[in-house]
């Protein structure tokens, strides 16, 4: 979640335990300890959605208990060095980028100049048959074979700073792909679909993965896909403590409100009426669902509360 004031933005996060923010797995120091992954997408996905010449401030709300923690380890610290080395690390790979494109340019044109004058001076001494074409080719050839590292390197030259057009061509034809097989799948909530790559590409606002629910005796699981220029298509299934229970599955669309709450109403029950969320903090969205939700399938289900990203 965002808020904008005249000179400065923030980015608020809110967490249950100063550990959700971090990579579990990273043995370093706190300072130097890495982001999770998800933490990470989230704030970066906020920050892309910001104007360039605005500055803003990161805010994490935590309990009391984790704040006194976080305070005392130095959050704001690991956050400015964590952020600082992806920068480094960026500008590096850029650095190196130029420099190997440099390397490959320096030796191709070379390369496919003297090819090219090899070529035409066989044309002239060979004259105008089949041989002489044949070798006038060859060397024609081999110049633009030569050059094929060079060429490659200067589309990345080009194109590198387009990384987000790229990204974004990908990320509409992984949410297309995903959309088809959501149409045509048995089961809502259970398709093939390149999750990673439409929460990656997803804009900062939009709700799109794959979510898990437990709660009184109920679990589920909820697919969300909201594309940028359209309704949302939503699949929830949810089943019982019970083992004997099956589960159930229905599949619905979903679209924005006044309130920017995505909204959808079930066919089956007619009075059952979903209402999705994003909480600040990563990788969780608040699903409030009507009285008539309870008779889902007929099995009492029970959708109100917070669900977790299960896949990145």
């Amino acid at each position: 979640m965002t808020s904008q004031g005249t000179s400065s933005s923030v980015i608020e996060v809110r967490i249950r335990e100063l550990a959700q923010l971090f990579n579990s797995l990273d043995p370093s120091p706190f300072h130097e300890r890495d982001l999770d992954d998800d933490a990470e997408g989230y704030i970066v996905s906020w920050a892309r959605e910001l104007p360039d010449e605005v500055p803003f401030h990161i805010v994490v709300n935590l309990p009391q208990e984790e704040a006194r923690k976080a305070q005392e380890r130095g959050l704001e610290k690991s956050f400015a060095n964590y952020f600082a080395k992806r920068a480094s690390m960026i500008d590096r790979d850029l650095k190196e980028l130029f420099r190997t494109g440099r390397r490959y340019l320096s030796v191709g044109v070379p390369v496919l100049i003297l090819c090219l004058v090899v070529s035409q001076l066989a044309r002239s001494s060979l004259g105008a048959g089949p041989l002489a074409r044949a070798v006038e080719e060859s060397f024609i050839i081999v110049g633009w074979v030569a050059n094929r590292k060079p060429i490659a390197a200067a589309a990345v030259l080009i194109f590198g700073f387009n990384r987000h057009t790229n990204a974004g061509d990908s990320y509409l034809d992984a949410m297309a792909a995903c959309q088809e097989a959501a149409a045509s799948a048995e089961d809502p909530t259970d398709y093939r679909c390149d999750w990673k790559k439409v929460i990656d590409g997803a804009s900062g606002s939009a709700l799109t993965g794959k979510f898990s629910f437990r709660e009184k005796g109920m679990s589920g699981e909820m697919t969300i896909l909201e594309p940028g220029d359209g309704p949302a298509v939503i699949g929830i299934s949810t089943v019982t403590d019970n083992e004997n229970t099956p589960t159930c599955s229905s599949g619905f669309g979903a679209s924005r409100n006044d309130k920017d709450e995505l909204v959808a109403t079930m066919d089956d029950p007619a009075s059952c009426e979903v209402r999705i969320v994003s909480v600040p903090g990563p990788s969780i969205v608040k699903v409030t669902a009507t009285e008539g939700c309870s008779t889902f399938c007929g099995m009492g289900a029970a959708f109100t509360g917070e669900w977790q990203l299960q896949t990145k």
